[in-house]
């Protein structure tokens, strides 16, 4: 496919990637993304057929979603924000307002790629995982400040939120979901119902307390 010049897809270098992830090679990974990104930079017809809509063009971030998710699940989930960090350029940002990452493993080559929603959904996975949820507000904020929000990544920290037992701001993510223009779906429902649940059952073992939340309202009713 290389040598024919046709962009290979998702379907096509995830696995590519995925495979050589387990093993550890990073060289080989670095290597499958970077001769996709060229192809697709030098490519005027740089698209392929997408599996969930029609023709879209080549996005450079989608191997290296596949690498972070692959470290999550190793378990090395503080390697995850360091990765991203160096891929989205955002270390550099961090440094303009006096926060500090240190690297352990050395220098690495350092991007400027864009983040999508499934980016930030894993990190925040990995830093939850890690019981930083603070932490993963601030990304989680970080992409709803440059509009790079979906339900699912709304439906990801709700579910962290609730297993800390965090109701309150389960609630109030969800909440989130109106401001940002999105649609709840079953699993944001499912999630609102249970984070109210948990509450009433917390508030009938407190005696101090007289009211009950009961439900995010739309813009505009009472």
């Amino acid at each position: 496919m290389v040598d024919s010049g046709i962009v290979p897809d998702m379907a096509t270098t995830a696995p590519i990637v995925g495979y050589f992830s387990q093993r550890g090679d990073w060289k080989n990974v670095v290597k499958v993304i970077e001769s996709s990104r060229q192809i697709s930079e030098s490519s005027e017809v740089a698209h392929y057929f997408g599996k969930e809509r029609g023709r879209v063009r080549y996005s450079e971030i989608v191997p290296h979603n596949v690498v972070l998710e692959q470290m999550r699940r190793n378990g090395n989930l503080a390697g995850v924000l360091r990765r991203f960090l160096e891929i989205t350029g955002r270390d550099k940002e961090l440094q303009d307002v006096g926060t500090s990452y240190h690297n352990k493993e050395g220098p690495v080559e350092k991007h400027n790629i864009e983040p999508d929603f499934r980016t930030y959904d894993i990190l925040v996975r990995a830093l939850a995982n890690m019981n930083d949820l603070d932490s993963a507000r601030y990304w989680f904020d970080d992409a709803i400040q440059r509009n790079i929000v979906d339900t699912r990544l709304v439906n990801t920290l709700m579910a962290f939120y609730l297993k800390a037992g965090q109701c309150q701001k389960a609630k109030e993510v969800y909440g989130l979901i109106d401001e940002c223009g999105l649609v709840p779906d079953p699993v944001s429902v499912t999630l609102l119902f249970k984070a109210n649940s948990n509450e009433k059952e917390d508030d009938e073992n407190d005696e101090s307390s007289e009211t009950l939340w009961v439900g995010v309202h739309n813009k505009g009713d009472d």
